[in-house]
């Protein structure tokens, strides 16, 4: 149900000439990134389970500091 409700409203408040490319970036960004899910499951495997949770704090915490988007505290 959550995922017919999310690509409904998603559609309803994209404009026309550009559904194409919403709906095609909302499918590459998920997919794009499940090798970096795999690499990390196998870091997990042979080295830390640790290791990979600093590792994903960290690049979650420059990906948020290095947009323009975020706010000052």
């Amino acid at each position: 149900m959550y995922f017919i409700a999310q690509v409904s409203l998603r559609q309803s408040i994209t404009l026309n000439h550009l559904l194409g490319r919403v709906n095609s970036s909302n499918r590459f960004i998920p997919h794009g990134l499940m090798p970096l899910g795999v690499l990390g499951g196998m870091i997990g495997l042979f080295i830390f389970v640790r290791f990979c949770f600093g590792g994903s704090d960290f690049t979650s915490i420059a990906g948020d500091s290095a947009s323009p988007h975020s706010r000052r505290i």
